[in-house]
């Protein structure tokens, strides 16, 4: 499925399908839908998996290594806020460690409140 010509809305509806039930995937993907730009950048969708399910759905997920190695070698930019929310969300999404402390130094008031939701919605809560 070549998702490079989706729009923001229907790659987003791909990612939630892809998270559908799974805590942290889903907050991972209400923090990047709530904050930033990255589900409009097409630097984010060359590392994202898709494909069709068992009832004809189209599904999206993030391949969290590749996006973590792109990351630290530069691709997403310098640090800033931005940047930042990227790591926090790739951490709730798979297996990319950050230092919770250091990632949220250059966040907003409004970013801070996103993270916290979304830390929220990965333990399975809900506003």
């Amino acid at each position: 499925m070549d998702i490079s010509t989706l729009t923001r809305e229907e790659f987003l509806e791909l990612l939630q399908r892809g998270a559908d039930g799974l805590w942290q995937l889903e907050a991972a993907v209400w923090l990047l839908d709530h904050r930033g730009e990255w589900l409009s950048d097409m630097r984010l969708r060359k590392y994202v998996l898709s494909g069709i399910d068992e009832e004809g759905n189209g599904w999206a997920g993030f391949e969290v290594k590749r996006i973590s190695a792109a990351i630290d070698a530069g691709e997403f930019g310098d640090e800033g806020a931005d940047r930042d929310i990227l790591r926090i969300a790739m951490s709730l999404y798979g297996d990319h460690r950050i230092s919770l402390r250091y990632a949220m130094d250059d966040l907003s008031e409004e970013d801070l409140a996103a993270v916290c939701e979304s830390l929220y919605r990965a333990c399975g809560f809900s506003s």
